[in-house]
């Protein structure tokens, strides 16, 4: 692992779990991408509802290629700096516009309701756009959301990229495994876990395929991407899901370090620049940037 990566990992302690989850009871009220992003990209808001999307494009003209991006957040904050800084780098590597759903968060909003409003952005995105032209990507609860979406959705995107997702969250058959990895997890916790569960995941079966990627059958897939760390509690469980795509016929790469959750978003870190080249490879897409 790098310098950046230990230094990094060692300033993580007992308390970032601790604010991690005291954040979900007060999270950002954001309604725009930071300045930076406007004064580096054209960037257009796409309102629908009560909530809106960001499309954020490379100035240039003819952009066929998209990165449908949505933001993890354990289902309750909105997208954050790492993943405003994701997508700039998702820009200058792939040469594809990125689109940010602002999708509907818990309390108030479970994950069906958050499916049911990214179709609808599923459907902005197509009057631009190719299917085979557009990448979803997303991490943590964002990951699980863009494979629940795949799921959903008849035209299907050309590829996925699933960043530290969390299957198993209120699997029974799980819980053991958790508790376990916990102890080598400086980010998640249970509390965390319980807390999407209980509210997040409220009133589904846990056999539903809207709340356990697990569930899902993946046949008819597209490529998928699956990046994720060792030092995630999720870890265990998401090398059952790569086992669970690849058995559905479903093309399926990995990118597994050492390393703790969402690792793939530090942008400090030299292993998440050969992430995002190797996103900017699976997808096909050239670029001039660096």
């Amino acid at each position: 692992m790098s310098i950046q990566y230990k230094i990094a990992e060692t300033a993580l302690n007992g308390s970032v779990k601790k604010e991690l989850f005291e954040s979900l009871e007060q999270p950002q009220n954001r309604n725009d991408v930071p300045d930076y992003i406007h004064n580096h990209f054209d960037v257009e808001k796409l309102e629908f509802g009560e909530h809106c999307m960001f499309k954020i494009s490379p100035r240039e003209e003819n952009v066929k290629n998209a990165i449908m991006f949505v933001a993890g957040g354990a289902g309750f904050l909105p997208p954050g700096e790492m993943h405003f800084k994701t997508a700039a780098s998702l820009i200058k590597t792939t040469g594809a516009a990125v689109f940010i759903p602002f999708y509907p968060l818990a309390p108030k909003a479970t994950v069906r309701i958050a499916l049911h409003y990214l179709q609808r952005a599923w459907s902005e995105i197509l009057r631009d756009f190719l299917a085979q032209n557009v990448t979803f990507m997303g991490d943590g609860i964002g990951a699980n959301l863009v494979l629940g979406l795949c799921n959903r959705v008849n035209r299907k995107p050309g590829h996925i990229v699933a960043i530290s997702p969390m299957p198993g969250i209120g699997q029974d058959s799980w819980k053991e495994t958790f508790v376990e990895e916990e102890k080598n997890d400086r980010i998640l916790s249970m509390e965390l876990a319980d807390k999407i569960e209980s509210v997040w995941y409220r009133n589904i079966p846990q056999g539903s395929a809207d709340r356990e990627v697990l569930c899902m059958q993946y046949k008819g897939f597209p490529p998928t991407l699956l990046i994720y760390g060792s030092k995630d509690m999720f870890s265990k469980s998401t090398d059952a899901l790569v086992q669970k795509i690849g058995e559905n016929g479903a093309t399926v790469q990995i990118l597994k370090k050492d390393m703790f959750h969402s690792w793939a978003l530090r942008q400090n870190f030299p292993e998440t620049k050969n992430a995002m080249k190797q996103i900017a490879d699976f997808i096909g897409s050239t670029s001039s940037g660096s």
